[in-house]
């Protein structure tokens, strides 16, 4: 007897399958972390006329934010530009802003520094782009050592698995973030952390003290 041996599925079924296993596990980490990064912010900057979102992919969390705050204008930018986005979003080099001085109320920098080439950079453009008495406020990872860098690493690459493009994450510590806003010319205003971002059981791994919203002013 002559055995058949099984057949690989064709391209398309494996590329589908790719797709839905990311699919269920961005939405698996992204649904509840969006709707509390919304709530923090809210509570951090209770209303904004104008908001930037730096990094802001398709635009879905910046629809939220707008929301949330009674914004009329709502604009992002990103070094990627996605299809069919939900906002007007500009093409950004990741140095210097698409924007003059002094235009937005609410720049939001979401889980986007510790991917930045030139996070002094981004932060400072942020400041430039700020109306007087405007805040930056930024969510983001805490280094607390080599364990939570190497958790840290692997929750990204869990989370944009399929759905963006995977790059180094820097996550910084405590000191590292006081340095690079002061730096950049801002000021730590205000730090929530433990931060909970994800339900169980994420949040065994992807612990609360890893994660932390800052709000930000010029210095």
């Amino acid at each position: 007897m002559t055995a058949t041996l099984p057949q690989a599925p064709p391209a398309a079924a494996r590329s589908g399958a790719r797709e839905a296993l990311a699919s269920f596990l961005h939405r698996a980490a992204m649904d509840p972390r969006d709707d509390r990064v919304v709530a923090g912010i809210r509570d951090l900057v209770p209303r904004a006329d104008s908001i930037l979102d730096v990094g802001c992919s398709g635009g879905r969390l910046a629809v939220q934010i707008a929301a949330a705050l009674g914004a009329r204008d709502v604009r992002g930018a990103d070094v990627q530009l996605q299809p069919d986005a939900l906002i007007p979003v500009s093409e950004y080099d990741g140095t210097r802003l698409p924007f003059p001085d002094r235009e937005f109320d609410l720049v939001t920098i979401i889980d986007v520094l510790h991917h930045a080439d030139d996070p002094h950079a981004v932060v400072r453009e942020s400041l430039r782009v700020l109306k007087p008495g405007g805040r930056i406020v930024v969510k983001d990872h805490l280094r607390l050592g080599a364990w939570s860098n190497w958790v840290l690493l692997a929750m990204d690459t869990a989370s944009n698995f399929g759905v963006h493009v995977h790059t180094a994450g820097r996550y910084l510590s405590p000191p590292e973030w006081t340095n690079l806003v002061a730096g950049a010319g801002g000021q730590i205003e205000t730090m929530v952390w433990p931060f909970q971002v994800h339900d169980l059981p994420w949040r065994l791994i992807a612990r609360n003290e890893y994660h932390l919203l800052l709000r930000i002013r010029a210095a």
